[in-house]
């Protein structure tokens, strides 16, 4: 596990990095002030977006929307959801409570499976264009059947309510969502044009069923799908294919996630802290880490005593990071809920180590 979640520690961090500058010149105050601008957005409990505060959650969330809303196919797309969200609670509650609380187990298994899928990951770009092709469509296609395709049908049943459509709640095919999605331009634009002009759903055939051949002489991948159409791929359109899979994830995980949050009060999801994974808190973790000015360089178990080596970034010593273990308290509760002892070990940004501190903010 200990490798697993060290491979976790760059990625969490590069991905606050745009809010990581703003925080470095913002006062702590100017800093909560612009998260609560941007919840507000999104979120229209304000409880909700005060605990999120408060608690110094969903950096990766916050950081994601600052990072992509400059794309209109995300913004738009966002915004889309959440007044289709706003409008399904406004007119048909009860059938939008039933969709969430009906469809959010298998969106909670969808996330576990995205990280795994992140700690499966092994592709190497110099290998032979033969196994950079089989690496990459594995990938792909486990990342579609077991993530996105979840989100997508419950983004297709919120639609259809949001249209007054009958019928919402009907089983459909993974392909009979994406069309009834691609019925309105937005939802073209973010499954079909920015995939290459492939409808998602028909990624996950060519995917599943090795519908591509590679050829060596132009090292590109000939990839078939549908009625006798074909795209070709180079290594480096496979790659950023799989980028804009990713960032397609970021916009289903944000919208569900703040839809959930508005009608919390009033959701059974029947989730609770123990069945939140390891990678998931571990993530958080890093990414409000680093946005404290405390980015996280490794992480060691060492019988259940999760020692976590942090960089004093602005050398505010034992007082900053006794303020930033307040901000992250109750990830750190939930660590210990799963039998770890969060152990931090503060280091200057030479290497040096100036303390040691355990949950609860007692110093060695």
């Amino acid at each position: 596990m200990q490798e697993d979640l060290n491979k976790l520690v760059p990625s969490a961090s590069l991905e606050v990095d745009e809010l990581n500058r703003l925080a470095a010149d913002l006062s702590p105050e100017a800093f909560i002030s612009l998260k609560r601008s941007i919840l507000q957005r999104y979120i229209s409990d304000f409880d909700v977006i005060e605990n999120i505060l408060k608690v110094n959650s969903h950096t990766w969330e916050v950081a994601s929307i600052i990072k992509l809303e400059k794309e209109d196919w995300f913004k738009e797309g966002l915004a889309f959801l959440i007044e289709a969200f706003r409008l399904s609670k406004r007119e048909r509650k009860a059938d939008l409570i039933d969709l969430l609380e009906s469809g959010y187990p298998s969106i909670h298994e969808a996330l576990n499976s995205y990280h795994d899928a992140f700690f499966l990951l092994n592709i190497n770009e110099k290998s032979k264009l033969r196994h950079f092709a089989r690496s990459c469509f594995r990938q792909m296609g486990d990342s579609i059947e077991a993530t996105h395709k979840p989100y997508i049908e419950l983004i297709s049943n919120l639609v259809a309510i949001y249209r007054n459509l009958d019928g919402s709640h009907k089983k459909t095919s993974f392909g009979g969502n994406v069309s009834r999605l691609t019925e309105v331009d937005l939802f073209r634009k973010i499954y079909v044009d920015r995939l290459n002009g492939v409808p998602i759903n028909q990624w996950r055939n060519i995917c599943q069923h090795s519908s591509y051949q590679t050829i060596p002489e132009s090292n590109q991948v000939k990839c078939d799908y549908g009625k006798d159409k074909e795209i070709i791929l180079d290594k480096n359109e496979i790659l950023f294919l799989m980028s804009r899979l990713d960032q397609l994830h970021t916009l289903h995980k944000i919208a569900i996630d703040f839809m959930v949050l508005d009608l919390s009060s009033e959701l059974d999801l029947g989730v609770n802290l123990g069945m939140i994974s390891m990678e998931t808190i571990i993530g958080d973790l890093c990414s409000t880490l680093s946005t404290l000015q405390y980015p996280i360089t490794e992480i060691k178990n060492e019988k259940k005593k999760l020692k976590i080596s942090v960089v004093d970034r602005q050398g505010a010593g034992k007082k900053g990071l006794q303020y930033a273990m307040t901000q992250v308290s109750m990830l750190l509760i939930m660590l210990h809920k799963k039998g770890f002892s969060p152990i931090f070990g503060l280091y200057s940004k030479s290497g040096t180590k100036i303390t040691e501190a355990r949950l609860g903010g007692e110093f060695a």
